[in-house]
Order: structure tokens, then sequence, then C-alpha cells
């Protein structure tokens, strides 16, 4: 659902939020069969029709021009919207990989957010008075890969030839020693109706411009007053393309609100939980490495801490994913149906370096210790090359999941803002670093489908902090109960403490 210092410190992975996930193959890969307690019949996903939104709802849908008989083609449009933000984060994600992978070839490793600063100052200085006609690229990126022609004279050499060499490796036949990451972008591509019209080395670089044009406007080009600062980065989330990126902070938050639960409803049950974009980590935007395969960690992080904390016995549990990336989902049901499959450890590195200018806190030390002891142990954690500047010293564990706890998570399609899911409702429904994506209008179609799917007396934890969250969500029926931040590093030094902000919300009975 980024860490940065633009964001006030907050620490906010939009879309999820690679840093916990399995050391060789990944977990999302070595399940075993689901047990026969777990519901394994498809989800039952439906739209909601214009009697199943609250008044408030139907109100800004109204204010916006959507009256009832335009609910359906307006659903379309948001579908059609969320389906191409899904393409750009796929298209992203091989941006980040082609600048950063150490296996895809031996040039020096590019940090995006730089290689964005450079594109910027290219594009400037050849769109300035005097340059010549046709010397940079019309703009520096746009709304889809196919939508704008960014020419190589404003991308950087560094860039370039890295685009070009993941350009190379895609196109050779594939070989036995091709990663997870270069598989899956070999098949995405092939499958791109722009690829097969346009190429893949000019589409690469329009991806490519789109994706530094985001990172220049949030690292670099965002207003120094922090109320202005925190409008703006709103605002650019709300465009964006989706990404899958997780980190294993983002859990500490969940952690943290499940444990506000057992404590202000001590007979509270959780035995059904609904994740909302568990997210997977395919290339991250910054510190990728290669050694570590794509994995979606949050589910097992829930499920440790429902375990842990006693709201239902392991066999009790069922912990369900909704996700709009069909390769998410994919990933958790191929390995949930693949028993045969070796389960491997998860390996966690701490995406903040704890340095005595800047320690973690205790409290982020104790999850981080005990994370997955619940459902798992300790194992051995395979070596890794040397780990960027930035991640030095981490913290570093491998856990091995039990095959019991292996078989008590599922996964299924769903655009949350579009559509609900019918059936058994959820005690608790997770969505991190997902609302933020969402205008105010999908972020209300969103809670309505959240608040159907919870039964009475249920939990929506979140981590979205927009003042239109707090002022709708009772009048949806999900009056907030506690918020709380929790702290990752306090401020010492005159450095500003890195934290998190997590919201409860409950149903009533």
């Amino acid at each position: 659902m980024g860490r940065t210092a633009e964001t006030s410190r907050r620490i906010t992975r939009v879309c999820r939020a690679i840093v916990a996930v399995a050391a060789a193959g990944g977990v999302g890969l070595t399940l075993s069969g689901a047990p026969a307690s777990i519901d394994d019949r498809p989800a039952d996903v439906i739209r909601p029709a214009w009697s199943d939104l609250p008044a408030l709802v139907q109100t800004q849908l109204a204010s916006h021009g959507v009256e009832p008989a335009r609910l359906p083609s307006f659903l379309d449009e948001v579908e059609r919207d969320a389906a191409a933000r899904v393409r750009d984060g796929d298209w992203d994600a091989l941006v980040y990989y082609a600048l950063q992978s150490r296996r895809l070839t031996s040039l020096p490793p590019v940090e995006p957010a730089l290689s964005a600063r450079e594109h910027h100052t290219r594009l400037a200085s050849a769109n300035a008075p005097g340059a010549s006609p046709g010397s940079a690229s019309a703009s520096l990126g746009s709304a889809s890969p196919s939508s704008s022609s960014s020419r190589p004279t404003s991308i950087p050499p560094s860039a370039e030839q890295r685009l070009a060499a993941v350009v190379r490796a895609i196109e050779a036949p594939p070989r036995a020693t091709d990663d997870e990451r270069l598989t899956y972008f070999r098949s995405f591509v092939t499958q791109d109706a722009d690829v097969a019209s346009r190429g893949l080395a000019v589409v690469l670089r329009d991806a490519y411009g789109r994706a530094m044009r985001f990172l220049y406007e949030k690292e670099f080009d965002a207003p120094a007053d922090p109320a202005a600062r925190a409008q703006a980065f709103s605002t650019l989330y709300q465009h964006r393309a989706y990404s899958t990126d997780t980190e294993v902070e983002a859990g500490y938050a969940v952690a943290e609100a499940l444990g506000m639960i057992r404590v202000i409803a001590p007979d509270a049950r959780l035995a059904r939980v609904l994740i909302v974009g568990p997210g997977l980590t395919l290339a991250r935007r910054t510190g990728f490495i290669d050694e570590i395969p794509p994995q979606s960690y949050q589910p097992w992080a829930v499920l440790n801490d429902v375990v842990s904390l006693g709201f239902s016995r392991l066999a009790d549990i069922e912990i369900v994913c909704a996700d709009i990336n069909p390769r998410v989902v994919d990933h958790l049901e191929r390995g949930r149906r693949t028993p045969s499959a070796p389960a491997t450890p998860f390996l966690l590195v701490s995406d903040m370096p704890d340095t005595p200018a800047a320690p973690l806190s205790d409290g982020y030390r104790r999850y981080f210790g005990a994370w997955g002891r619940a459902i798992g142990e300790d194992a051995a954690a395979p070596p890794l090359p040397p780990l960027p500047e930035r991640l030095t010293p981490h913290l570093r564990r491998a856990v091995r999941v039990t095959s019991d706890a292996r078989g008590r998570v599922r996964a299924f399609p769903l655009n949350i803002v579009t559509q609900r899911e019918r059936g058994a409702p959820y005690d608790a429904v997770i969505v991190t670093n997902v609302l933020t994506y969402f205008d105010d209008v999908s972020l209300l179609l969103a809670l309505s489908n959240i608040a159907s799917m919870l039964r009475p007396g249920g939990f929506l934890i979140h981590n979205e902090s927009r003042d239109v969250l707090g002022t709708a969500a009772p009048r949806l029926g999900l009056p907030i109960t506690h918020t709380r931040t929790v702290i990752f590093t306090p401020a010492s030094g005159g450095a500003r403490a890195l934290y998190d902000l997590v919201g409860i919300h409950r149903k009533p009975s």
C-alpha cells in the first residue's frame, strides 16, 4: 500500500506494500492442498444494484451525474479504468526490474528515482527554447504505455542500455535458467496487443516515461507546505498505476489493530477474515533483490496474528484474499492447488535500516521477531548477495510455515469498487494501502461493498487517513472505534519519526 520524507515520514506503501518473501520459489507456489474444512466453491461475486447502495452513496453518484439507469455503464467505466491501471502497474514492475536487476545484465543497477530526475532534466533541456525540434519525447509520461511516444533522447543512457537488455532477454528463446520474474514478464508482454502492433522496445520506453513522471512528481516536485503536499500526493495516487508491492512493515500496523480489538472486544471471534489487496512482490520500486523471488505474504502475517492473539483455533480459520490483479490471485491459488510442491521458508528482510542514529522501535522489533511463530518455525536463512546500502544493517529472519497453516488461505478476483461477494459474511475485513488509490466516489462505493460483506459486530481495519473516510464511514454503517499511530523509528537527532496510522471500524451488532 511509500516510505519517503515527502509523506511526513509516514510509512504507507501504496497497493502493497518486497521485504518479506520466500527464500526460493515462494510460499505462494508451495502450499499444500486446502483442508476439506475450507470452502472451495467459487466466490459468488456480484455488482451492487442502485437499491443496494446507501443513501450517501446514491447522493454522491447523483452529484456526479450518475442516476440509477446509468449505474451499470458507470461501473463499466470504472472497471475499464481499473484494468488499464492494473496493466500499467505490471509495466511499471517491468521498468523497475529492467533498471535494477543484477541477473538481467552486468550493467550497474540504476536507482529509479534518480533516473526519473535525470530523465526530467534531459526532457526539460530538450524542450527549452532553442532546442532542436523533436529532440525529446512529447511528454514525460501518460495514462497508459500506449498513449505517448517517449523517444530515446529523453531517456538517460544508463536507463536506455538497461531497457535494451530486458528487451533482448524477453525476446530471446526461453531457457531453463530463466527466473520466475523473467518468465512472467515474457508471458505478459507477448500477450499485449500494443506490443504486437508497435514493438516491445517502443512500448517499454513509453512505460519508462510514465513511471518516471510519477516518481519525479512524487520525489522531487511536491509542494513544500505539508497540507498542500498531502493533497498533492492524494491526487497523484488516485491516478497512478495499481502497484502490487508490499513490505513486512505493513503488517505491523495490522497486528497492532488486532491487538486493540483483543482488548476492546475480549470475546470477539475472528475465524473468517477477508484481505482486500494482499499484493505480490514482483519488482519493487527501489531496493530490488533478484535472489528473493515474488511472494504474497500478508495472508500469513494476518493468520499468524489471529492465531497468536487467540481469536480462533488454526483449524477453524479461513483467510480469504481478494485482489483486482489476476496475477496475485493466480499466484496464491496455484500454490494452494499444488500439494506436491515442497514448502520453502519465508525470508523476512526489514525495509528500514536499524542504525544508532535512527533505531527501530522496541514494538516493531518484537513484531518482527514474532512473525510466523504461531504458524511455523524458524528456518536457516539462505545466503543473499550484498544488500543495498539502504537496507544495511537490517533485521532478517527465515520462517517455515507448517502444512496445517498453509491450507488456511484461498484467493479470488474482486474489484472492491464495483463488486461485492454474496455469501457468508466476514468477521473482519483488512484493507491496507489500497483505499488511497480511489477518488472520493470510488472510496464510498468500496466502503459500501465492504460493509455489505461484514457480519454485524465485524471489524474493518485500514490505514487510510483521508478525512472523507472518517466522516462518511459512520453513515455507511461503519463507525470508527479506534485509531492509533504505529511508530517504526522514534524521532531522534533532529530526524522525524517514521510511522503509520491504523483505524478500526465496527459494524453495529
